[in-house]
């Protein structure tokens, strides 16, 4: 698997996307919602065998990820927005 500094977007319900940045990543991941229209926004991190590591709710549309404290590896990152749920690989250094 290979990572790329290039911005991530994906589309998580109709006119909503999410992009996620930078990936990989030395301490914080951004977060950022096109076309937010309000509510919670929820966020959680997985290490790679399924156990939650961080979590964190965000009442905007753009936001980020601590990632201190965690160690190098892969991740999984879990954002909810408007009962939709998104899945994002992503890489610590």
């Amino acid at each position: 698997m290979s990572f790329d500094n290039e911005l991530f977007e994906d589309s998580l319900a109709g006119d909503v996307s999410i992009s996620l940045y930078p990936n990989p990543a030395e301490s914080l991941i951004n977060i950022k919602l096109g076309n937010y229209k309000g509510g919670e926004i929820e966020c959680a991190v997985y290490d790679i065998t399924g156990h939650k590591v961080s979590e964190t709710i965000k009442c905007s549309s753009l936001g980020f990820l601590d990632l201190d404290g965690l160690a190098s590896g892969i991740y999984i990152i879990h954002v909810k927005y408007n009962a939709m749920l998104y899945y994002e690989k992503i890489s610590k250094l």
